[in-house]
C-alpha cells in the first residue's frame, strides 16, 4: 500500500512538472506571438505613415528647387529687354513657375490629410506643417509683386526691393522643409532601433 501511495506520488509530481513545463511553454510562445507582432505593427507604422510621409516631403523640396531653377530663367528674360521672343520666353518661364509652385501647393495640401503616428506625433507634424504652409503662402504672396513688375516691363534691378522680400521666403521655405525632413528621419531611426531592441531581447 505504502509502495502504491509513493508511485502516486511520484506520479503526480511528474505530472504537475509536465503541466507546468507545458505553461512556462504556452508563455513564452504568447510573448514570442507578442514581441513579433509588436515588432511587425512598428514595421508597419514605418512602411504605411513615415515613408510616405518622408516622400511627399522630398516632393516639396523637388519642386521648389524645379521652380527655383524656372525662376531664373524666368528673371533672364526679364532682364535681356523686351524683344518678342525674349518676351514670350519670360512668360513661358513664369507660366512654368506658377505651376511647379502649384504641384508643391498640391503635396502640401495632401500631407493635412495624413495621420501619421500616435497623437503627438501628429500634433508635432502638424504643428510643422503650417510652418511650412505659412512660409509657402508667403512665397507665393511676395511672388507676385515681384512677377508683376517684371512682366510689365521694369528692369530687375528696379525689381530688387520685392526680389529681396521673395527671396528670404524661399529661403525660410526651403529651410522648413529641411528641418520637417530631418524630423522624419530622426522618427524612422527611433522606431528602428526600438523594433531592432526589441527583437533582440526576445532573441536573448
Amino acid at each position: 500500500m505504502a509502495t502504491q501511495t509513493k508511485g502516486w506520488r511520484i506520479r503526480s509530481k511528474l505530472l504537475a512538472m509536465i503541466m507546468l513545463l507545458i505553461m512556462v511553454s504556452i508563455s513564452v510562445g504568447v510573448i514570442a506571438f507578442y514581441g513579433f507582432t509588436q515588432a511587425n505593427t512598428s514595421l508597419t507604422e514605418i512602411h504605411n505613415n513615415l515613408i510616405p510621409e518622408l516622400t511627399k516631403v522630398d516632393q516639396i523640396a523637388y519642386y521648389v528647387a524645379k521652380a527655383r531653377r524656372y525662376e531664373k530663367e524666368f528673371f533672364l528674360f526679364s532682364s535681356v529687354g523686351r524683344n518678342e521672343a525674349y518676351v514670350k520666353k519670360q512668360k513661358g518661364y513664369h507660366e512654368e513657375l506658377l505651376d511647379t509652385y502649384g504641384k508643391a501647393a498640391s503635396v502640401i495640401e495632401s500631407l493635412h490629410k495624413d495621420e501619421v503616428g500616435d497623437a503627438p506625433d501628429r500634433v508635432a507634424m502638424e504643428a510643422m506643417l503650417t510652418r511650412l504652409e505659412e512660409d509657402f503662402f508667403a512665397v507665393q504672396k511676395s511672388l507676385e509683386p515681384l512677377a508683376d513688375k517684371l512682366l510689365a516691363g521694369a528692369s530687375f534691378l528696379e525689381a530688387s526691393k520685392e526680389y529681396s522680400a521673395y527671396k528670404a521666403n524661399v529661403r525660410n521655405l526651403e529651410l522648413k522643409a529641411t528641418t520637417m525632413r530631418d524630423n522624419i528621419l530622426a522618427k524612422l531611426e527611433n522606431r528602428r532601433a526600438e523594433t531592432a531592441h526589441f527583437s533582440g531581447q526576445l532573441n536573448t
